[in-house]
């Protein structure tokens, strides 16, 4: 394996442990909240809330239910330490932002995530590509498509989003 090679394949694994330490932040992050749980002493029916504390809405049934789903699928696509796919992930990341309303959810942006999981999708079929060529014997190894292989992976990393961190949780790592 070439010196380029071997820098291209550490740089990849480094993002996608990267992304893949975030979305473990980010799932352990958005839990559901109990439909059965008591209600607040303060926000009890009878009593008008504080006047500096807002009433908390109650999620319906229908989206704990998906959420619980959600987490369901999670485990089964990680189950004996399993790694899932970009494109597995990929619908679990819509739902998820779906069910919370938003593209920013425990302090990442799920959209750069998502762009993230796709490019890294088409790195790993390029680096298949590549090693594959590269292990056929010199004599019937095409370096031109070597280069191309290479001149695309470095394209598409350069495609990686590095801002999927929102700018609250950056500055409160700063700040540490």
């Amino acid at each position: 394996m070439s010196k380029t090679w071997k820098i291209l394949t550490g740089f990849l694994l480094v993002v996608v442990i990267a992304q893949g330490a975030g979305l473990v932040y980010l799932w352990r992050s958005v839990q559901p909240v109990r439909v059965d749980a008591p209600p607040s002493p303060l926000l009890s029916p009878g009593r008008a809330a504080p006047p500096n504390v807002a009433p908390v809405a109650r999620p319906d049934a229908q989206r704990v239910e998906r959420m619980r789903r959600l987490q369901q699928r999670l485990r089964e696509l990680t189950a004996n330490g399993r790694k899932p796919t970009p494109m597995e992930l990929d619908p679990i990341l819509q739902e998820l932002t779906e069910i919370q309303g938003s593209t920013r959810i425990a302090g990442m942006d799920i959209q750069a995530l998502r762009d993230n999981l796709k490019v890294a999708d088409r790195i790993q079929k390029l680096a298949q590509e590549l090693e594959a060529e590269a292990r056929k014997p010199q004599a019937q190894r095409d370096n031109a498509k070597i280069q191309r292989l290479q001149a695309a992976i470095l394209r598409e990393q350069r495609a990686l989003r590095m801002d999927f961190m929102a700018d609250n949780v950056t500055r409160r790592q700063a700040e540490q």
